[in-house]
């Protein structure tokens, strides 16, 4: 669970020394393509979505990049 925790840290922009980075825009959408089902339906629990258990890999990526 530890990468997942470091991936959600930089997708929100954390550092390891809590100091924030900054990411051009695009950039998430293409590391977000990256995870796993699993992983996208995670980050969309953290984030409070609705409606995300059904969603297919792509409609994840949509709803998480809108």
């Amino acid at each position: 669970m530890g990468h997942l925790t470091n991936i959600l840290d930089w997708i929100r922009g954390n550092s390891n020394t809590g100091e924030a980075t900054a990411s051009p825009a695009g950039e998430n959408s293409a590391d977000v393509s990256s995870f796993t089902v699993n992983e996208l339906k995670n980050l969309a629990k953290e984030r409070g979505l609705k409606g995300y258990s059904t969603l297919r890999k792509a409609d994840l990526i949509k709803l998480l990049n809108d």
